[in-house]
């Protein structure tokens, strides 16, 4: 699929490609071929949509096609939680806010082939169709798998609960409580940690002030331009 890729000039409308994704704008990509080593990424993207995974999930492979959309097992719904009448229909009612489908071009930019095709697969290239059913297969699979490892799994958590009258609780009672936490610990070792390490580090540059200051001072000026040890002045 992906090895005959080939667009040729003016096959897309202007309105595909950028800067502005108009027909207005001016023509600088659209009597240019889109060839195989000219694209570096596909990318595609839901977003906006609820996913109710199926009651069931069986470990049954699902076989993509390039020719037809697989959706996920389960149910999808918009963020107003009106269902959309299929998985295709979710990525056309999102897309533009929320979803997309671009290629990345070389010397030309993001090219996103469903503009001003009303969302009609038979409009586009044919390559590009079968790159969007597969890819979009794929979303759904992942969506499968991801229902599928978090199925009969629990998530838990722990928290430390002091029961008192008062409104404000000592700092004693406080400071014990957030250092029970495996966090709050963490937290106060890793201060003291780094408290240390910059402890160290300036003891090098503390010890090279020091040395400055006792070679400037074991010398003292005679004579104009000459130094002498201050063992061997004269008085």
């Amino acid at each position: 699929m992906y090895p005959s890729l080939s667009i040729p000039p003016g096959t897309m409308p202007l309105s595909v490609y950028p800067p502005d994704y108009s027909e207005a704008q001016e023509n600088l990509y659209r009597n240019q071929e889109i060839r195989r080593r000219d694209v570096s990424q596909l990318t595609i993207w839901l977003g906006d949509v609820t996913f109710i995974p199926a009651a069931n999930l069986s470990d049954e492979t699902t076989k993509l096609s390039p020719d037809v959309i697989e959706p996920p097992r389960g149910r999808i719904l918009l963020g107003n939680m009106t269902e959309p009448g299929s998985y295709f229909e979710a990525f056309k009612k999102t897309d533009e806010i929320s979803s997309g489908f671009q290629i990345s071009v070389m010397g030309i930019g993001e090219v996103r082939p469903f503009r001003s095709h009303d969302y009609n697969l038979t409009s586009i290239p044919l390559v590009l169709a079968q790159m969007f059913n597969y890819s979009y297969s794929i979303n759904g699979l992942m969506m499968n798998l991801a229902a599928a490892d978090l199925n009969h799994k629990e998530i838990g958590t722990h928290y430390l609960c002091n029961a008192t009258r008062r409104e404000w609780l000592p700092f004693e009672k406080v400071f014990s409580t957030t250092a029970g936490n495996s966090l709050g610990a963490f937290g106060i070792c890793f201060s003291v940690m780094v408290a240390i390490a910059r402890r160290l580090d300036n003891l090098p540059k503390a010890r090279q002030g020091a040395n400055r200051r006792s070679d400037s001072s074991e010398t003292l000026d005679l004579e104009e331009g000459e130094d002498h040890p201050l063992g061997k002045a004269s008085e």
